[in-house]
């Protein structure tokens, strides 16, 4: 109600503030202008822009993220918690730097502008004593006095005369509640509580009412999405069938017994098959059908005739073709994405076929042979008769793939190395060096296919800054050290990667360098063996991470070290089951003499061989006396197949032992 406003309050309503009369002052009109302003900005016609709230007499914008409990997609924020996107109008303000001066002075001159602080003279006097009495501060004071200190001096003496803020915490008061507050508590804890539990309720009532809302507009927008797309889709068909099949309107009218997919369903047709469908169902318009035949009755007939066609699918939308008598085919027959059969038998003057055609692929069956094509290229002759249509097309494909490279890099090197250079002599070097990554790479396409990628991926770092300097053969051998630099860091991340699978806490700089060492200390067969060992050299189980750093296990000697121990280890159990196995009920008092003879008497590489073919169990003697008798007499208890000089010949373990290995 009106009636109970304060004179105060009533003052500052917009409807006040229009009928009040302006005062004197300009700051007064300034302030009751800008309320004003204020006040319309937040109130808006038919309803409150944003909640308001009275501070002072002035009127401040509560603005929030969002309401509670409603769905929401994005999130508007700003920089500044104080912006408010409709009453700030920063862009009629003019730009300035931080010594306030605008931005549409050049820097050339702005960076000039002296600024220097200014003091009033009322303050001289205070600053000459301060001077006198502080000798140090002296030289700032008299800058000051002049008009000289900049902020670099300012900041100078900040820095120079600023001393800490001393705290005393036994001067802090202690903070006092009466004995009405105190017993209040209870109160006031009951009151916190029931408001909380009021705005649960509040934020569930807004999340069911929202949500509500919000689920019920996105199954009606996809609703009606659905019956635009399927209104669309059939206006689509509709006109579709109206410009084929309306016998009145013969514009763009395209005839529907020619569809490919009619005459040939299945990319597996037999060529027989092909022909005889050509023969009996009209597969070529008159236009192509009159020259094409002109193209056949003229033997010396060029490309030219049957380029001049423009061929594709609409107008030749059969899928078979039969040339003759031409020197070379066109290139405009790789539009046809139709085409089952290009039959080439009658051309005993086709030397190549054009890399282009591999983008027939998809759909060729077959090329006819290649057979009546004397003078064909010999690779695709080669590649026709032992890998069939697959080697033809891959052939086709590198040939196609080398093609595009060339100009990638041709345009590598006239628009992003040297573009004031001749482009006549960027495309000859760009073509010698295609020629020459394939001679170098021709056993294998798929490395000449990856050379040239790098080349044109890493020109920058290949190629020199000048065109004048640039040697082709610098340029391929700084591609192989590229290639080689490259595949050394693949093998040294692929190894980090193992290393840290197998122990993810460890340290990244330590897996690296462990890496490193790997790759250029230990063979890769050894690095296999390292890292299928890698539990029983590093068990996480016994110790940590930080230990064996502590410990410098990590270093590759000590890594060769320990496994060496390991396999040694694991070579003494597989000795020990052997033998445990041969002589079961002996004790184990009587076996692991046998065991350490054994191991001292016999070499690493006959234990391994012996181990790896599971055959000690039945070289070694029939029963513990007989092995016990040769331990004593200094024999060795396995023969190997290449007796040692000290060797007895014909004793009877030996015979023994080599009709074992025969039995065996």
């Amino acid at each position: 109600n009106k009636e109970d406003r304060s004179p105060e309050q009533d003052f500052y309503s917009p409807e006040s503030l229009l009928s009040a009369p302006y005062s004197s002052s300009g700051s007064s009109s300034s302030v009751m202008v800008t309320r004003l302003i204020a006040s319309h900005l937040c109130r808006r016609p038919g309803g409150a822009l944003a909640p308001s709230l009275r501070v002072g007499g002035c009127m401040v914008s509560q603005r929030r993220a969002y309401n509670g409990g409603y769905p929401f997609h994005y999130v508007v924020q700003y920089d500044d918690p104080n912006y408010d996107c409709e009453a700030d109008f920063e862009f009629e303000e003019i730009p300035r730097d931080e010594f306030g001066v605008p931005a549409h002075i050049p820097p050339e001159l702005s960076t000039q502008i002296r600024h220097t602080y200014y003091v009033p003279p009322q303050y001289y006097p205070f600053l000459k004593k301060l001077g006198e009495d502080t000798p140090e501060l002296k030289p700032y004071t008299d800058k000051l006095i002049m008009g000289d200190m900049t902020y670099d001096d300012y900041e100078e003496m900040f820095y120079k005369f600023a001393k800490p803020l001393k705290i005393y915490r036994s001067r802090l008061p202690l903070p006092y509640r009466t004995e009405a507050e105190i017993a209040q508590e209870n109160y006031v804890a009951w009151c916190g509580k029931w408001y909380s539990y009021r705005q649960r309720v509040q934020g569930d009532y807004y999340s069911r009412h929202y949500f509500r809302d919000w689920l019920i507009g996105i199954l009606l927008g996809t609703y009606l999405g659905n019956l635009y797309v399927k209104q669309h889709r059939q206006y689509r068909v509709d006109m579709k069938l109206f410009y084929l099949e309306a016998p009145e309107h013969k514009i763009n009218w395209l005839r529907t017994s020619m569809a490919v997919s009619e005459f040939f369903p299945a990319t597996t047709v037999t060529r027989a098959e092909l022909l005889s469908r050509l023969k009996t169902e009209e597969g070529e318009s008159k236009a192509v059908e009159r020259r094409l035949g002109k193209c056949r009755r003229n033997h010396r007939v060029k490309v030219a005739h049957l380029c001049g066609l423009r061929l594709n699918e609409r107008t030749f939308p059969a899928g078979v073709l039969t040339l003759a008598h031409l020197r070379r085919l066109p290139v405009s027959l790789h539009r046809l994405k139709h085409l089952r059969l290009l039959s080439l038998r009658e051309l005993p003057r086709l030397r190549n076929v054009p890399r282009e055609y591999a983008e027939l692929r998809p759909t060729l069956v077959d090329v006819g042979g290649l057979e009546g094509c004397p003078v064909m290229n010999e690779k695709l002759l080669e590649a026709l008769r032992e890998r069939g249509i697959d080697g033809f097309f891959r052939v086709l494909e590198f040939k196609h793939l080398r093609r595009q490279q060339q100009h990638k890099l041709m345009k590598v090197l006239s628009e992003d190395l040297y573009p004031f250079e001749d482009p006549s002599a960027l495309q000859a070097c760009a073509q010698r060096l295609t020629r020459k990554i394939k001679i170098i790479n021709s056993a294998t396409p798929e490395a000449a296919k990856l050379a040239m990628s790098r080349l044109i991926k890493h020109g920058e770092l290949i190629f020199p800054a000048v065109f004048s300097e640039l040697d082709e053969a610098a340029v391929l051998e700084k591609l192989k050290r590229f290639d080689e630099e490259l595949q050394s860091r693949e093998e040294v991340t692929a190894l980090e990667l193992k290393v840290k699978a197998a122990m993810p806490d460890l340290p990244g700089d330590v897996a690296h360098r462990l890496a490193l060492e790997f790759r250029s200390a230990l063979s890769a067969a050894k690095i296999g063996s390292i890292v299928r060992d890698w539990r029983e050299l590093f068990p996480l189980s016994k110790m940590s991470t930080s230990e064996m750093l502590g410990k410098g296990m990590f270093g590759v000697d000590s890594i060769t070290e320990r496994q060496a121990g390991l396999h040694r280890l694991r070579e003494l159990e597989l000795i020990r089951a052997a033998f445990v196995r041969a002589y079961r009920p002996a004790a184990e008092e009587i076996v692991n003499p046998l065991i350490d003879y054994f191991v001292s008497s016999t070499r690493s590489e006959e234990r391994r061989r012996l181990l790896a073919e599971n055959a000690l169990k039945e070289r070694l003697p029939a029963t513990v006396e007989d092995s016990l008798r040769l331990m004593k007499e200094g024999l060795p208890l396995v023969v190997t197949d290449e007796p040692s000089p000290g060797s007895p010949d014909g004793n009877g373990v030996e015979v023994r032992a080599a009709a074992a290995v025969e039995d065996v």
